[in-house]
């Protein structure tokens, strides 16, 4: 194998037979990197933000970043401006959750590849 494409992780037995081949030692170092990213690829486009309710001025947001974040809209019409708040989410239609993955498999399967000997 001369690299992992970036379109060959498709589907879950594309992962599952990557993993299995790592743990086999049928990956150059460089591909168990490219492997790593995939799957950590995975585990960070789990959450999205999603639009939560505009902020009186002056608010404070309800939380802070990461889990929740502020922005300025401006209305096209008026020109007035006014602060949106954003609150993060599980993103159930997520590419993980499309692949059956849950975090703590997604995890487990980094783990692995990180204490595998190259």
């Amino acid at each position: 194998m001369r690299g992992i494409p970036k379109n060959a992780l498709m589907t879950r037995d594309d992962f599952e037979l990557l993993q299995q081949m790592a743990r086999d030692s049928e990956l150059r170092p460089q591909h168990i990197e490219g492997l790593r990213k995939q799957w950590q690829g995975l585990l960070n486009g789990r959450k999205k933000y999603v639009f939560d309710r505009v902020l009186a001025d002056g608010e404070a947001a309800d939380g802070s970043e990461p889990d929740y974040l502020v922005l300025e809209r401006e209305d096209e019409a008026s020109g007035e401006t006014s602060r949106v708040q954003h609150r993060l989410v599980d993103d159930d239609a997520c590419r993980m959750a499309k692949l059956g993955y849950t975090a703590a498999e997604v995890t487990a399967m980094i783990d692995e590849l990180d204490g595998l000997e190259v």
